[in-house]
């Protein structure tokens, strides 16, 4: 391991949990536990790899307010008790951690049957993200004695009309950061409704991007002519970047980038093969990434071309580590809450490792095809059964 910080970009929030013991009847009158705790992919990714020791330096959408303050103590609280001192300890004590003019967001989390549904509040003054977000990375980069291992985007607020790369904050931090250090990208909400034709450039310059089945069909449902998976697959195949399409209990398939010499991808079934564990999914994408950062950032493979991230090996043992991460996610309420350090994984790991299947990479490109037209077919059929 070394101690090149990651940067996390992304969002921050108080959640109030709603944990539905019986199907919710919407119109009538529901009984639930309720739960508070802090999420948003910035907070759900930077805990964490604090956690596990990862020095992760957050730039969020989070205001010098009260919600913010205890989203800073318990980030602090975690990075201290796995001993990631230095730079990263010191930028969450600093003031540097809020941004100047916004006030945190909250949201309010649905959880019934294993599902989620995420009601959140709008930020109060998304222009002061805007506005203050390049002094930010300045104050941040100038910190650093070395380049960084990587950079994390995960959702972030985007201007209201036309915006361009010095409004944008996901093109700003991505024209900042190509060429010193590789980025993977997990959009939200946001940055997903502009569609394919609009990031298609950027993602030219990302090393590793991440997507839920259905979030993939609608980015890029306007460029291609089927979204089913096979034609995502050969689509994907030629983009730079590794692209992974997360697909629930059915497990996640990464298809290699265009950068790579093998025209191959790599199928990750899901860890947890016991659906009673699942007691919430929500930040389990967030969970997933960050392990695969982790990964890579332990085996010091994070090299400012991104190179080693295209190598078979390299990538498959990545997402095992980020399938593990979004698993234990799964078996505790809230995105961020209960990050496990190093020995709680591991025990939860050494327990499911003789009933849990192991990636599967596939090098044929008709044995490839007919894998995900099985798979594409078992998930929209599940989609369909779980909505009756």
């Amino acid at each position: 391991m070394h101690s090149k910080p990651i940067l996390v970009f992304g969002g921050g929030n108080s959640e109030t949990l709603l944990i539905a013991e019986r199907q919710v009847r919407i119109g009538g009158k529901n009984e639930v536990r309720i739960a508070s705790t802090f999420g948003g992919s910035g907070v759900n990714c930077a805990v964490r790899l604090l956690s596990m020791n990862a020095p992760a330096m957050p730039l969020l959408s989070i205001g010098d307010d009260s919600i913010g303050h205890e989203i800073q103590a318990f980030m602090e609280e975690v990075a201290t008790a796995a001993d990631t001192g230095g730079i990263a300890l010191a930028y969450l004590r600093s003031p540097r951690f809020f941004t100047p003019g916004m006030r945190t967001a909250q949201s309010t989390v649905l959880v019934d049957a294993g599902t989620r549904t995420i009601f959140k509040s709008k930020h109060s003054d998304e222009t002061g993200f805007y506005s203050s977000l390049a002094s930010r990375i300045a104050d941040m980069d100038g910190q650093l004695d070395a380049e960084p291992a990587a950079i994390s985007i995960g959702h972030l607020p985007f201007p209201r009309g036309e915006a361009d790369g010095k409004s944008d904050p996901t093109a700003a931090i991505v024209e900042r950061f190509h060429g010193r250090c590789p980025i993977f990208i997990n959009f939200g909400q946001e940055q997903l409704s502009k569609g394919y034709s609009h990031w298609a450039s950027l993602l030219e310059k990302a090393d590793y991007v991440q997507m839920h089945i259905n979030e993939a069909r609608r980015f890029f449902e306007a460029s291609i002519p089927s979204t089913k998976l096979p034609d995502l697959a050969e689509f994907l195949s030629g983009l730079q970047p590794a692209f992974c399409i997360t697909l629930d209990h059915f497990g996640a398939i990464c298809f290699q980038g265009r950068k790579s010499h093998d025209s191959v991808f790599i199928f990750v079934p899901e860890y947890i093969n016991d659906e009673s564990m699942v007691v919430d999914p929500t930040g389990a994408g967030d969970a997933f990434i960050a392990g695969t950062m982790f990964h890579f950032w332990r085996a010091g493979l994070l090299a400012a071309s991104g190179d080693r991230i295209w190598d078979v090996s390299a990538l498959s043992a990545a997402l095992d580590e980020g399938r593990k991460w979004a698993a234990f996610a799964c078996t505790k309420l809230g995105g961020a809450s209960n990050p496990p350090d190093a020995a709680r994984l591991r025990q939860f790991v050494n327990q499911r490792q003789f009933d849990t299947a192991q990636p599967l990479t596939l090098y044929d490109r008709t044995a490839s095809e007919q894998f995900l037209r099985i798979i594409d077919k078992a998930f929209q059929q599940s989609e369909l059964h779980s909505q009756q």
